[in-house]
């Protein structure tokens, strides 16, 4: 019986030691869990937007200078004359032409009447003057 003695003491520590091993660990995966479920609510929160509005395009043509092309809805017209018209966006983008001979801005030949049309634009607003401008007879 002297022999059973040590193998049991050793037994109840062995267990005793697996006991709070175990806990401890149980404590470390419960912290990683909770700052997991912390980072996948940080992740998964929607954050509302609104939409961006839609760009819409208008028409316009200007009879005295035979010209006629699309612009964004987005800009206003500042000031229409005879000869010219002037538009203003409210990003600050510009557009404004001219049939002057005295204008200036870069020069565009109407093929149909000779007459000159001179533009100033924003850059952002050059593609698409480009695209859809029309010479009217």
């Amino acid at each position: 019986m002297k022999n059973k003695a040590p193998i049991l003491v050793l037994s109840v520590l062995t267990i005793i030691l697996v006991f709070i091993v175990g806990i401890r660990y149980g404590q470390h995966v419960e912290s990683t869990n909770k700052q997991n479920a912390y980072n996948f609510n940080l992740a998964t929160k929607i954050v509302p937007t609104t939409p961006p509005k839609q760009v819409e395009f208008v028409t316009y043509s200007h009879k005295q200078c035979k010209v006629e092309f699309v612009i964004p809805d987005s800009l206003k017209k500042i000031n229409e004359s005879s000869d010219s018209a002037s538009f203003k966006g409210s990003s600050g983008e510009n557009l404004s032409f001219s049939c002057d001979k005295t204008a200036t801005g870069t020069a565009q030949l109407n093929p149909y009447t000779g007459q000159k049309v001179f533009f100033t634009i924003s850059d952002g607003l050059s593609p698409l003057l480009k695209n859809t401008l029309e010479w009217l007879r």
